[in-house]
């Protein structure tokens, strides 16, 4: 069974290394989602499929930096969604009751 109160604690810790990676600044928070979430809307999934990992380290972390997120403000994401994937990844194998 998936442990959702962990998934949720666990999506407070990367709200709380973002905001940490943004040196405590919720402008630059606010910022750097605004760009994560339009470049994350632009970026085309792959022809061929690969591993999410591949995917996240060699198409969305390039893409990332060059909206002028920093690396560290990057990975947060990049985590962040590796996170969110094991979530989908439950819902999905979960019989329907």
């Amino acid at each position: 069974m998936y442990d959702l109160t962990s998934h949720n604690r666990k999506s407070l810790h990367f709200q709380t290394a973002l905001l940490e990676a943004s040196d405590w600044s919720e402008s630059e928070v606010d910022r750097v989602l605004t760009l994560a979430a339009e470049t994350l809307g632009q970026l085309r999934l792959p022809d061929i499929p690969c591993p999410l990992d591949f995917y996240l380290e060699q198409s969305v972390k390039p893409a990332l930096i060059s909206q002028n997120i920093y690396e560290n403000q990057a990975d947060v994401i990049i985590n962040f969604i590796r996170h969110d994937a094991e979530f989908v990844r439950w819902m999905m194998s979960a019989g329907e009751k």
